[in-house]
């Protein structure tokens, strides 16, 4: 018997065909055709009072007992009479539906048991069977709801298992035959650089690739493929380490192969007898099935371990002194391996500069240092690292950032200087940054921004994995080789507070609001790491200030966006106050506040303020209008005349309108440069006659001496 709304629902006899109801959903475990079947659990009882014996089937899966209707007609058509079943459809294991034509109770004896049993008449030609609840009541099964552990112990244990199939629990085992890889047509070699492992995990995944080796699961390969994928370690929750390759792009070239996997029923069927159930898994199931010697090598991977270390190990060997000089196979295999690592591309040896190609510079910063590398066709020219200094490991990540395109730039000045260079950075907010106008940028920013208009530079994003030598060379700076402070760039922005028309003391009410400010606090943590890729990956009172993300930086322990200090939630009234003293208009006070101060939504907040003001309240209404100034209408037409340019559908227009009678002319420009207002109004003038007077906005084609 099985419940389930998906498969075995009933359906109302009106045809409705949502599901219904787990309760209503009656279903039969099976209904066969009348064939005998040997293995089937049958018992011999004996049915109404007059004690016919009935053979049926016994299924502790069914909901009901169920009895055909020719079967019912046969043995208790004299005795029972045939009731009417309010049940809407009846269907069985396969989901086939099955015509209910009633229902009969009657005695029935099974040794000397008598229960009173509930049979469906079904017009079936199936056996009739008991259900699970009339084979408990029949005594035919009994249910077992705890196992004797001593009892099995004395026929079944883990050690006598073990011992009787030894050769299953034994080494690794293989599975008959071998695999075989098919690839499309099309496939195109590709081979991945190795990823970093952590240091912690070095050794762990070292041990482990060896004890894959020693069990004939991989082999060391000395030539090279075509299909060079990346491997994974990932320490599990039972401290256990597994080795995975990542084998993307071979995926993708794989043809397919067909197999329809099994569903439920598929298997259910395949369990009737069964005696014993028990869950079985293959250990390292994948590492059991063979690969043919050409699949195996497309499964090739490569893991930054061994090298050029582990590759010249038997040439080194020559070089220790109770070791005989002897070249031998294993010699020359070492050396063409050498040889195919250090010509491979991407790789570790450096090319010579040719001023006929692109040129590409790598940067990064880390905590502590900053790394750089110029690259021409993807291979590496120099290379450059250095220490931060005290101070500038203290400048938010962006800062950081800039100084290695700095570093970089200045460090390979005989480089670039005078060509076109793409900067890659793994810091996405210096992309944006260095196409917006100089003032928009932080003080610090702004001096290395400076700096840097010596050189033609196009910054591009790159993720991180994408530029692993400057990363490395960043985190592996050489002790004592800093670098260089620039002894104005804190000048500069010392300037930046000179100029702030804010005293000594209200920076350092400032300062103390935002270190108590919780918000800022956060704030300022995130713009000294840097700040994430996604807006979802920033709590929900920072996301406020994501727009402005790459203007934000800390001086003097003060938020500042560009040269705007960022005002703590505390002293927004205060501000507030004072940038409306002496009650100065709306549009005024924004202005005023925008040249040095800066909240999220700060100009709708002076807004409200100024609205609220109750002094500009009471005094509003005195104020008198300025009054519109119109020029006295002409004495006739063609006398007085103005002029303007407009732009419509992205197209520019010139218009000349007559004051007296309002006639207007309207013509197309192909320029807006005066030669060209110019040409159109002496076209408008030689058909109507010149004008005394000629009113315009003063634009610069008006005011132009070709005009005048």
């Amino acid at each position: 018997m099985c419940r389930s709304k998906s498969a075995h629902a009933i359906c109302e006899d009106n045809h409705n065909t949502e599901t219904d109801t787990e309760d209503n959903v009656v279903c039969l475990g099976t209904v066969n055709k009348t064939e005998n079947n040997e293995n089937e659990a049958s018992a011999k009882t004996e049915i109404g009072s007059t004690g016919k014996t009935l053979r049926c089937k016994l299924d502790t899966g069914a909901q009901v007992d169920c009895i055909p209707t020719e079967t019912c007609k046969s043995l208790l058509s004299c005795e029972v009479p045939l009731q009417t079943l309010v049940l809407p459809k009846l269907s069985g294991y396969g989901g086939n539906q099955l015509k209910v034509t009633g229902k009969c109770t009657v005695p029935c004896r099974y040794k000397n048991i008598t229960q009173k049993l509930e049979f469906v008449v079904v017009d079936s030609p199936a056996k009739p069977f008991l259900g699970f609840n009339a084979c408990k009541l029949l005594h035919l099964v009994k249910v077992v709801l705890t196992i004797d552990q001593s009892i099995t112990n004395q026929f079944l244990t883990k050690e006598s298992v073990v011992k009787e199939n030894k050769d299953i629990f034994t080494e690794l085992g293989c599975l008959p035959g071998k695999a075989k890889i098919r690839l499309k047509d099309n496939a195109l070699p590709v081979v991945h650089a190795p990823r970093r492992v952590p240091v912690a995990l070095r050794d762990r995944v070292k041990n482990e690739l060896k004890g894959m080796e020693t069990m004939g699961v991989i082999r060391a390969i000395g030539e090279p493929t075509e299909k060079v994928s990346s491997i994974g370690a990932v320490v599990k929750k039972d401290n256990t380490l597994p080795i995975c390759i990542d084998p993307k792009d071979l995926n993708e070239n794989i043809m397919r192969e067909h197999y329809q996997l099994p569903t439920l029923e598929d298997i259910t069927n395949k369990l009737a007898g069964a005696k014993y159930v028990s869950r079985l898994d293959a250990k390292s199931g994948y590492w059991q099935i063979q690969l043919d010697d050409k699949s195996s090598k497309l499964t090739t991977f490569n893991f930054p371990l061994a090298g050029l270390a582990t590759a010249t190990a038997p040439i080194r060997g020559l070089l220790k002194e109770d070791i005989e000089w002897a070249w031998d196979a294993n010699c020359d295999k070492a050396f063409e391996q050498v040889k195919s690592i250090i010509t491979r591309t991407p790789g570790p040896v450096s090319a010579y500069y040719d001023v006929t190609k692109d040129v590409t510079l790598q940067v990064d910063a880390s905590k502590s240092g900053l790394g750089a590398v110029i690259l021409q066709e993807g291979k590496p020219v120099a290379y450059a690292s250095g220490a931060l200094t005290p101070t500038q490991q203290n400048y938010a990540q962006i800062e950081k950032e800039m100084l290695a395109i700095q570093f970089g730039c200045e460090k390979f000045h005989s480089y670039i200087y005078g060509k076109q260079v793409t900067v890659h950075s793994d810091h996405k907010p210096l992309e944006i940054i260095m196409r917006k106008p100089l003032a928009s940028a932080p003080p610090r920013l702004q001096r290395m921004m400076l700096r840097l208009q010596l050189y033609d530079l196009n910054v591009v994003f790159r993720p991180g994995k994408e530029i692993p030598i400057a990363d490395t060379l960043s985190r592996n700076y050489k002790s004592g080789h800093d670098a260089h402070e620039d002894p104005t760039l804190e000048k500069h922005v010392h300037a930046v507070f000179e100029r702030i028309p804010v005293t000594d003391q209200k920076l350092e009410k400032i300062k103390s609001e935002t270190q108590k400010d919780q918000t800022l606090i956060k704030l300022k943590s995130v713009i000294q790491r840097g700040c994430p890729q996604s807006k979802q990956q920033v709590d929900a009172d920072l996301r406020k200030f994501w727009h402005v993300r790459d203007e934000l930086t800390v001086l003097n322990g003060i938020v500042f966006k560009s040269d705007k200090i960022v005002i703590p939630t505390s002293l927004h009234v205060d501000m507030l106050q004072r940038i409306h003293t002496g009650h100065f208009g709306m549009e005024l006070c924004k202005r005023r506040a925008r040249e040095f101060l800066y909240w999220p939504h700060m100009c709708s907040q002076i807004e409200d303020y100024v609205n609220r003001c109750s002094t500009c309240l009471e005094h509003r209404s005195s104020l008198p209008k300025e009054p519109m100034m119109s020029p006295p209408i002409p004495n006739r037409p063609w006398k007085l005349l103005a002029t303007d340019l407009f732009e419509w559908h992205n197209r520019n227009y010139v218009i000349v309108a007559d004051y007296y009678s309002h006639y207007f002319e309207i013509s197309l420009l192909l320029n807006i440069t005066a030669n060209s207002v110019i040409s159109h109004m002496k076209l408008i003038f030689a058909r109507h006659g010149i004008c005394e007077e000629l009113i315009s906005d003063n634009g610069s084609q008006y005011t132009s001496a070709q005009f005048r």
